[in-house]
């Protein structure tokens, strides 16, 4: 296995544990650093996994992006 097998596992690993939602919830609620914070995570998440595109548009997060 390697490096981009392991980032694409993790990148899956978010999205089975719900950690799109709660960066989206981040992005929304947050602090200033916060949010940029959680919309980087959000935004390498997204790279290679279809999965965390489809969580991030139900969990209306191009809403919060822009209305960051």
């Amino acid at each position: 296995m390697n490096f981009a097998d392991y980032f694409v596992d993790a990148q899956e690993e978010v999205n089975r544990l719900g950690g799109i939602e709660r960066l989206v919830y981040l992005m929304e609620t947050g602090v200033g650093r916060v949010k940029t914070a959680a919309a980087a995570a959000v935004a390498n998440s997204m790279t290679a996994c279809q999965a965390n595109r489809i969580s991030f548009q139900e969990a209306n997060g191009v809403q919060h992006t822009l209305s960051m």
